[in-house]
């Protein structure tokens, strides 16, 4: 007999076309994570028979349920269909912009396009600009507002000033990007889950991510958990998939070296913070049906976005002023892995539900907790996007 060691699972996944349904031959993608509870529960009712000598006559199983979460570490993409899928949102395609016809304005801070070719960004969606030779003009900017012809930015990342410089076109300007925010596009896919030193494959089709959460704390490595919900699982000796994509390779984020600023109404926070969390609840349910262990189908919900932070409380307390004034903020933060891809988290408006201020014990810092919700802001249309910024 051999034991199963989990030292030897491999997750690995393909998007399904039709929700519950395993593309035919597919390529499965190998997935990166630290463990996993995704599984097939059978439900089981006990018979009430009465009988005369006080024993249960059946165990009758009446219903199956696949669900479970997968834990990971954040790296650059690795995990970025299941965060879209999370939103729900449609990812952008890629920026592959290049012209020597892009010229800079320190008027309005934006870039301005003689030949009109500037592909389709919106606003609220961050891009890096490279290839102008004034180097305040290079970066990672969020977009304002676009024309084919003109992009406006209003911030630029890593920096408390935007500060564009005048400069003619000439040189060969490049834009990078891609962005996605909560909509109401459904995904699905097919995770398949190898035992592989006892040859054992489980596999879960027609899985959504129902809920999502991350944690940055000091000290700590960027983690993230999804919660999935199936429609219906299959056991077997041999692998689903026809071929593998090996993960991919890029470094582990941690909270320190590859986390930038964090920024409360656009302006960066200063006065330090040990921890930010959030979790996103799709309000999924399963749609059961007479006649068959798989399901109907899932059923999606409204979206709901909450989050805490601790920080510490100081002189400056702007963020306990903007509990107890019950305003309105933006909220976002960046990664930067050691190849220099970023990666945006943005909700640009968010309200403290909660503020509260400890004093724990002698001889220690004093903290403020705050809990937050994200709402749907009425000027860009979304609660939550992301940026994938490659380097």
């Amino acid at each position: 007999m051999t034991i199963a060691d989990t030292s030897r699972v491999q997750l690995r996944y393909v998007k399904e076309t039709v929700a519950g349904t395993t593309p035919s031959t597919p390529t499965m993608l190998d997935w990166r994570l630290t463990g996993t509870t995704l599984n097939e529960n059978r439900e089981s009712i006990a018979s009430q028979e009465i009988r005369s000598d006080r024993q249960t006559t059946d165990l009758i199983s009446v219903s199956s349920t696949v669900a479970g979460d997968v834990n990971i570490e954040a790296s650059w993409k690795e995990h970025q269909p299941f965060e879209v899928a999370a939103l729900e949102g449609d990812l952008s395609t890629a920026l592959a912009f290049t012209a020597d016809t892009v010229s800079a304005a320190a008027s309005d801070d934006s870039i301005n396009d003689s030949g009109s070719g500037f592909p389709v960004v919106v606003p609220g969606q961050w891009v890096r600009v490279s290839g102008f030779a004034t180097a305040a003009n290079n970066g990672v900017f969020r977009v304002a507002s676009r024309t084919a012809s003109k992009i406006v930015f209003d911030r630029k990342l890593g920096s408390a000033s935007l500060a564009l410089t005048d400069e003619a076109a000439g040189e060969d300007v490049s834009l990078k990007g891609q962005f996605a925010k909560n909509g109401v596009t459904r995904h699905s896919f097919t995770i398949e889950k190898e035992y592989s030193d006892i040859s054992k494959f489980f596999l879960f089709r027609g899985c959504e991510v129902s809920a999502w959460q991350g944690s940055l704390t000091v000290g700590e490595i960027f983690t993230q958990t999804f919660s999935f919900i199936g429609r219906s699982s299959t056991q077997s000796g041999t692998t689903a998939a026809s071929a593998n994509t090996p993960s991919q390779t890029e470094s582990v984020l941690n909270a320190v070296d590859n986390v930038g600023d964090i920024a409360f109404g656009d302006v960066i926070y200063t006065d330090g913070v040990q921890s930010i969390s959030w979790q996103l609840d799709n309000n999924m349910r399963e749609q059961r049906q007479i006649g068959q262990y798989d399901l109907a189908g899932i059923g999606s919900g409204t979206m709901n976005l909450t989050g805490s932070m601790t920080a510490y409380f100081s002189n400056n307390s702007t963020l306990y002023t903007q509990f107890i004034s019950n305003a309105y903020s933006g909220f976002d933060f960046y990664t930067q892995d050691y190849a220099g891809n970023v990666v945006v988290y943005s909700m640009p408006r968010i309200k403290f539900s909660s503020a509260n201020v400890t004093a724990g014990a002698i001889n220690q810092d004093v903290l403020l907790e705050l809990e937050y919700q994200a709402v749907r802001d009425p000027d860009l249309g979304w609660t939550m996007g992301i940026s994938y910024i490659p380097a």
